[in-house]
C-alpha cells in the first residue's frame, strides 16, 4: 500500500463510498406521504491530521462541510492536510 509523507495511506484509501446511492435518489416516506428529494453534504476531519482536540476537529469538519455545500451540495469533503 502506498503511503504519503506522514506514513499514512492516501486519502482515497481512507473512505470507500462505492455502491452507495446518492442521497437525492433515496425515496423517503413520512406518514404515508413521499417527501421531496434529500441532499446530503458531509465534512470530514480526522485525528490527528486535522486537529488535536475535539473542538479543533469540529471546526475543521465544519469548514469542510461548508466547502461541500459551496461546491454544489450532495458532496463529501475530506479536510486537506
Amino acid at each position: 500500500m502506498q503511503r504519503n509523507a506522514k506514513g499514512r495511506p492516501p486519502k482515497k484509501d481512507y473512505f470507500d463510498f462505492v455502491g452507495a446511492p446518492p442521497a437525492r435518489d433515496l425515496k423517503l416516506v413520512h406518514r404515508g406521504k413521499l417527501l421531496d428529494p434529500v441532499t446530503l453534504s458531509i465534512g470530514i476531519a480526522g485525528f490527528p491530521d486535522h486537529g488535536q482536540t475535539a473542538q479543533e476537529l469540529l471546526d475543521v469538519a465544519d469548514k469542510s462541510l461548508y466547502q461541500s455545500k459551496g461546491n454544489g451540495r450532495d458532496r463529501v469533503t475530506l479536510a486537506s492536510d
